[in-house]
């Protein structure tokens, strides 16, 4: 559904009666997520100008889904191949571009795509001590692993800026809780949880560098979280959250 000026508007779905749900809205008014189709499975769609379109999959795939759209009208997400793998992907004007993952391991996701056509997201992948997740950056290549906070075992990226600045979630040295993060110019910068809190996780990053989130307050609950002044702090500093 779409909200505009106090109205709800049903966006529909590619088959009457069935669930669909949107992600991710550009400022040309175009949105992206999924639907079911009428044999049973979802699959990632575009709504445009009142049209729903089915973006489809990777040849032979069943699933897909869209989570982040650009101003260019390119959109990041994931998709079943034909080996039933999950593999990040990129749909741009009409073609469905596989990503592929990290190397051993699956499934990898697309979460995020700024309007350079850089995209953010997460994939499982090989180290040394175990098959884990770690966050990625694509730039038109590879994949690119681009680790975690110093000394830590596992990573996520969702929202991804215009400058490339990515947040999202990962463990550090203490591997106690995971902690929302920036990652700017190759460098990790933990973002505090809330005071006495736990895990923490960064979902957007607008371009002054202030992030959108989740943090588990001293009671256990998660609460929405901002984070400003991040672009004013060291490597080994934090933002604000408030």
């Amino acid at each position: 559904m779409l909200w505009r000026r106090g109205v709800v508007r049903d966006l529909g779905a590619l088959t009457e009666g069935a669930p669909s749900g949107a992600m991710a809205i550009n400022n040309a008014g175009q949105i992206v997520g999924h639907s079911w189709t009428a044999d049973g499975q979802y699959h990632a769609v575009l709504w445009d100008r009142g049209t729903i379109v089915d973006l489809g999959t990777l040849p032979g795939g069943t699933t897909s889904d869209a989570y982040a759209i650009n101003d260019r009208g390119q959109v990041v997400g994931w998709s079943y191949d034909a080996t039933g793998q999950g593999r990040a992907v990129l749909w741009n004007r009409g073609a469905i571009v596989d990503l592929g993952t990290l190397p051993g391991g699956e499934p990898a996701v697309a979460t995020g795509i700024n309007n350079r056509g850089t995209a953010s997201g997460w994939s499982w992948t090989a180290t040394p001590e175990a098959v884990i997740y770690h966050a990625f950056v694509w730039d038109g290549g590879e994949l690119v692993d681009v680790g975690t906070l110093p000394g830590g075992f596992a990573s996520d990226a969702f929202g991804i800026n215009n400058t490339g600045e990515m947040t999202g979630s990962s463990d550090n040295v203490a591997r106690d809780f995971v902690y929302a993060y920036v990652f700017r110019r190759g460098v990790f910068i933990q973002l505090p949880s809330f005071q006495h809190g736990g895990n923490a996780i960064g979902l957007a990053i607008n371009e002054r560098g202030d992030v959108v989130g989740q943090a588990v307050t001293s009671l256990g609950a998660a609460h929405a979280g901002l984070w400003t002044g991040a672009k004013d702090r060291r490597q080994n500093e934090s933002g604000r959250a408030r």
